[in-house]
Parts: C-alpha cells; structure tokens; sequence
C-alpha cells in the first residue's frame, strides 16, 4: 500500500493573525517535525505523495481552531491556572477593551494594573482572593488568601482571559506558595476546591459583562 506524506515546503512561512496559546504553536512545530523526518525516509523509496501547500494550510487551521474552542480549561501544570477565549461577534477590539477594563473597575477595584494599553488591547491585573473554609470533623478549616493574575488580550472581535500565577500568600507577608503545590496536600484540598469555583465564576462574570453586555 503506497504511503501518503505531506511535504511541507520549509522556505515559505505561515502568518497568523492570532496570538496562539504555546502548547498549540508546541504542537504544531512537533507535527512538522515528525513529518520531516517521515519524509526524509519516504524520499528514499519514492513512495510518497506532495499536497500542496494551501491544504496543509486548511488543515492547520482547523486544528488551531478546535483547539481555541470557547471553554474554561485548567491548565494546573503551568503557571497558567485557567484560560478561556471568547467570541464576541461584531464587537470591535476598541469596544471589547472597554468593557473588560470597566468590569475591571467595577467588580475589582482594589486590583492592581500592571498593562493597560488600549493600542493592543492587553489588560492585565493582580488581585487577590480570600477563601474562608469552616471548622469540621474533616477540616480544621481557616482563612486562605490567593493572590493570582489576570490577563485579558483583545484581539479579532475575541478576547483571551487568563489567571495565571495563582499563589496561597502564607501568613502575614509570608512566602507564596504556587496553587499546583498547595492543591497537593489533603488538608488544602477544601480550600483549593472553593478557589477553583471562585476562578471560575469570576471568568464567567467577566464574559457577561464583555460579550453579553447590555448597552444602556
């Protein structure tokens, strides 16, 4: 059975018009690779078949779009604790900006803002979260304070929201722990539940107040 192989033609780049997330560009630098490599063993028994360059196109970018499909994706191995992209229709960037920052302004003003910039459209702040978990037969309970990052990136009528360094702040002025080491231990395990739906929710207010925001 003759064997099939696309042959990429390495001298001519693809541009893209998005910001892809790094285990997507990861992904598709592996495929490539892998397919040279096929190809170098393939060319040798001529068995195998060149498709043109505008068909690995279309099948890239249908790959890159079922992996930016609008859903909360933990990425608890990362930084990154979660990341969602959203479609807003016809909204323009200028207008999704807008409404990200004043959700910003309105539902965490004591956030602190490290990018605002209107021209890129990239939002990002630092905030905290306080998790307060009863006393139980199977929790000593207590207060736990996060601190994490939020980043909205404006761009092509969607945007991208992300909370990233999410850290336990230990004691007061104490050392950060990362929210991939705290989750391990079964006493914290209340705690990093009530956060995770705490993430969650503040995600999905954010997109009811960009995407389905209600001019007056």
């Amino acid at each position: 059975m003759a064997a099939f192989f696309i042959e990429w033609h390495c001298t001519n780049q693809l541009s893209f018009n998005e910001k892809y997330d790094l285990p997507v560009a990861h992904f598709i630098c592996t495929l490539l690779s892998k397919c040279a490599i096929l190809h170098r063993y393939l060319k040798k028994s001529n068995q195998f078949i060149v498709m043109s360059k505008s068909i690995l196109i279309v099948v890239l970018a249908c790959m890159i779009g079922s992996a930016h499909a609008h859903s909360i994706q933990p990425v608890m191995s990362s930084k990154i604790a979660y990341t969602e992209t959203v479609d807003c229709g016809s909204v323009s960037l200028i207008d999704i900006f807008r409404r990200a920052r004043l959700w910003v302004s309105q539902s965490a003003p004591d956030n602190k803002t490290l990018v605002d910039d209107k021209e890129t459209g990239d939002l990002v702040t630092q905030g905290h979260i306080t998790i307060t978990v009863p006393r139980s037969e199977n929790s000593a309970g207590g207060v736990y304070k996060f601190s994490y990052v939020l980043s909205v990136e404006c761009a092509n009528r969607k945007y991208r929201a992300s909370l990233a360094n999410v850290e336990y702040q230990e004691g007061s002025g104490g050392r950060s722990v990362p929210l991939e080491v705290f989750s391990q231990k079964n006493e914290n395990k209340t705690a990093a539940t009530e956060l995770e739906a705490k993430l969650k929710a503040l995600l999905a207010d954010l997109q009811s107040n960009v995407k389905d925001y209600k001019p007056f």
